[in-house]
């Protein structure tokens, strides 16, 4: 759980990552890092999303089946439990 110092941490990394505020020395490496890797990404290709697509319509055929639930056997007789 999130202490009432960790919450101001969060709020105020948030507030630089997003242009809102000053950036204190604190938060200002941790800005810098998670800049640099929203600058990293890559965006999937277009081949690479069709066949993914594809791949998933596939397995999606075969595992998203909905099977039926076994009928249930009712006991003839009650059955006794013993008491500890």
């Amino acid at each position: 759980m999130i202490g009432p110092r960790g919450s101001k941490d969060y709020e105020a990394f948030a507030d630089a990552l997003e242009g809102r505020g000053s950036r204190n020395s604190d938060v200002e490496p941790l800005v810098r890092f998670a800049e640099s890797l929203c600058k990293a990404a890559v965006e999937p290709s277009a081949d690479f999303v069709l066949d993914l697509r594809a791949e998933l319509m596939a397995d999606a055929a075969t595992l998203l089946v909905v099977t039926p639930k076994p009928a249930r056997v009712e006991a003839s007789q009650p059955v006794a439990h013993r008491v500890r």
